[in-house]
């Protein structure tokens, strides 16, 4: 009997840890409304599709996620695979050529649902998504993250605009101040392993600042480095699991953040990092 109600105690918890990630990507949302969404198209005159592309990109890929769920298990559930897609849609630029951005989605749940399983290769697939989808970006010319707003420089940031939102960033992901809440909600769940965010941004931040005290150069750190090491470096299914394998995946995401984002990408730097890192997954470290 202690076996079985421990049993359903886990599996209580696993799935609670999906329910937090969903809570916590709907706050993301709203603020992504606001920002680019609702502010933006009473700046610009925009059309409708300017108001409500924000809530369009994640509904797509909750959307599409959820049909190919259905058609495989009949049946619609929070599994993982939506999890990936959500978490990656939060995070795309917010100009995205939506058709381009809903076959990508497609394809990409279709792997999720009919391979993944049966590769077994046990990496970060959300950063692996992400690299694939800055690559088709690059070849259409439309890999930009600042809005129409922010691409004619009619904003001026304090550090404090950045930290509430105001920043350059995904299409949800702006607010530093949202994702620290976010941060804190997840840790909250057992499984959710909030040393690794922790971990790499205090060897991000060690780095950057002898970076900044011998090189004389700016700190870089924007809300896209903060969500990915929150929400991607850190997702329970495609992480370490032993102590010593998460200090050293997040010992690597760290130092591979700071070199990618200073020399490399500074919005995507960290996810190329991440990628990386997760391939510690296929050693075993005790």
């Amino acid at each position: 009997m202690v076996i079985v109600m421990s049993n359903i105690f886990l599996h209580y918890k696993k799935n609670n840890i999906n329910l937090l990630y969903i809570s916590c990507s709907i706050l993301l949302i709203c603020y992504g409304f606001y920002k680019n969404g609702i502010l933006l198209y009473r700046d610009t005159n925009g059309n409708v599709l300017t108001l409500i592309r924000p809530i369009l990109i994640p509904l797509i890929a909750i959307g599409v996620s959820q049909i190919i769920n259905y058609i495989k298990n009949k049946k619609i559930s929070i599994n993982n695979n939506l999890i990936y897609i959500l978490l990656l849609s939060l995070s795309v630029p917010l100009n995205i050529n939506i058709l381009v951005y809903t076959m990508f989605i497609i394809v990409i749940s279709l792997f999720l649902e009919f391979l993944s399983s049966k590769l077994k290769v046990n990496i970060n697939y959300i950063a692996l998504f992400k690299i694939l989808l800055i690559l088709i970006l690059f070849i259409l010319h439309n890999y930009q993250y600042a809005n129409q707003m922010e691409l004619l420089h009619k904003y001026s940031y304090s550090l404090l605009d950045i930290l509430f939102g105001r920043g350059i960033s995904g299409v949800c992901t702006s607010s530093m101040i949202l994702i620290i809440i976010s941060y804190m909600i997840l840790c909250t769940n057992y499984y959710y392993k909030k040393e690794i965010p922790f971990i790499s941004l205090s060897v991000y931040f060690a780095l950057a600042l002898v970076f900044k005290f011998v090189f004389h150069k700016v700190i870089i750190l924007n809300s896209l480095i903060l969500y990915s090491l929150v929400f991607i470096a850190s997702i329970s299914f495609m992480s370490p699991v032993s102590k010593l394998e998460k200090m050293i995946y997040s010992i690597i995401i760290g130092i591979l953040t700071f070199i990618f984002t200073y020399y490399f990408n500074r919005n995507d730097g960290v996810i190329f990092a991440i990628f990386i890192a997760s391939f510690i997954n296929f050693f075993d470290l005790k």
